[in-house]
């Protein structure tokens, strides 16, 4: 098994330049300019969400695998688990409670504060939509898959393909039924969104060998079904694929599983990306997840205090501007908070004292 899959850093960065893009895209319609080069990533950017769902099953699943039906090795998973995620993200979100105050003004204390401090910083599925930090549902998600993974320790080995099966199973008759529970915990693990995180899943459970042209035709073939797909809809709602979440599974979550399948198959031979920037934004993509509303904002005021011209070459270089503004610091944050957090619990091997020399026998002769 692979330490670590560059080219699985490679789309991580572009997930998470993908969710810029969307939040970006909105940002600029609201100028109502008749320039708008980011108006398409309306209609799509928010699947970088979804190709980071099916990145994280491929992930806890690989990651995971040796330890399935082992409980003694569960302790160890919590723990790595809430650790990369919470730490982090409370840093994170003391950085945007802090940027929200200062930039919008907008005070914390309102009825139901305390408890909506109380969920968020637990990630606890909220029961209003989320203020604090908007991004944090995706979380919830994130926890849940984590917690119901962990149920695989402790059940023998060969029943984990038969629960993951049935976990599906059980989702799509939600769907097909329209029986979502009315409670905000239970309605977690029966959204469509478990699909994405199962799509990933079973790409960690089938690994390939594959071929450059092989994996390119893959990830040929997921464009042209998202491509398909938004055709055939031709919704001039940009936001209602957004929330239609099976729709959304179907959409983007299939092609993302394909794109992992092709991406970690083709690099099992050999192949990679070999896209520096984007694997340098991959390795921050968490950071600058947790971080992109806050710093898009505080770019977006600079700007206008800037009186910054959105005529179309100016506008062009706002949407530059913008980028980095949000992308740069969020990739500062990773650096100086997110790693040193998590070197802080990185298994560290004692030394290897290094081999004494070999000292050739004397032959008896010369020894007498």
């Amino acid at each position: 098994m692979r330490a670590q899959f560059h080219n699985l850093q490679a789309l991580r960065g572009v997930a998470c330049l993908l969710v810029v893009a969307y939040h970006l895209s909105q940002l600029e319609a609201g100028y109502g300019l008749g320039f708008n080069p980011l108006k398409a990533f309306r209609w799509f950017g928010f699947a970088g969400v979804d190709l980071f769902f099916v990145l994280s099953g491929f992930i806890i699943t690989t990651t995971s695998r040796p330890d399935l039906g082992r409980p003694s090795r569960l302790p160890r998973y919590l723990f790595r688990r809430a650790w990369r995620i919470y730490p982090t993200f409370w840093a994170a979100l003391g950085v945007s409670v802090a940027a929200s105050v200062v930039l919008s003004h907008e005070s914390l204390v309102r009825p139901g504060w305390v408890a909506e401090v109380f969920e968020t910083a637990l990630l606890i599925p909220p029961s209003a939509p989320q203020r604090l930090l908007p991004v944090a549902w995706t979380l919830s998600y994130e926890l849940m898959f984590y917690a119901a993974f962990a149920a695989l320790f402790v059940l023998p080995r060969w029943a984990a393909i038969p629960t993951l099966v049935g976990w599906a199973a059980l989702v799509l008759q939600a769907y097909i039924t329209s029986t979502y529970p009315g409670n905000r915990f239970a309605a977690i693990p029966l959204s469509p969104f478990v699909l994405e995180f199962l799509f990933g899943a079973l790409v960690a459970w089938c690994p390939a060998r594959l071929s450059g042209r092989l994996a390119g035709v893959l990830a040929v073939v997921g464009m042209i079904w998202c491509a398909a797909w938004l055709n055939a809809r031709s919704d001039p709602h940009p936001d209602r694929l957004a929330v239609e979440h099976f729709s959304r599974a179907a959409v983007f979550g299939v092609p993302a599983a394909l794109f992992v399948f092709a991406m970690t198959g083709w690099e099992r031979t050999g192949g990679r990306l070999r896209s520096w920037w984007l694997e340098a934004v991959g390795d921050a993509s968490y950071s600058v997840y947790l971080l992109h509303l806050s710093c898009m904002l505080a770019a977006m005021l600079l700007t206008v205090e800037l009186h910054w011209s959105h005529r179309k070459f100016p506008h062009a270089a706002w949407v530059v501007f913008m980028f980095a503004g949000t992308i740069l610091p969020g990739m500062l944050f990773h650096r100086l908070v997110e790693r040193p957090l998590l070197d802080l619990v990185k298994t560290r091997r004692a030394p290897v004292p290094p081999a004494k020399p070999v000292v050739p026998p004397v032959p008896a002769r010369e020894a007498a």
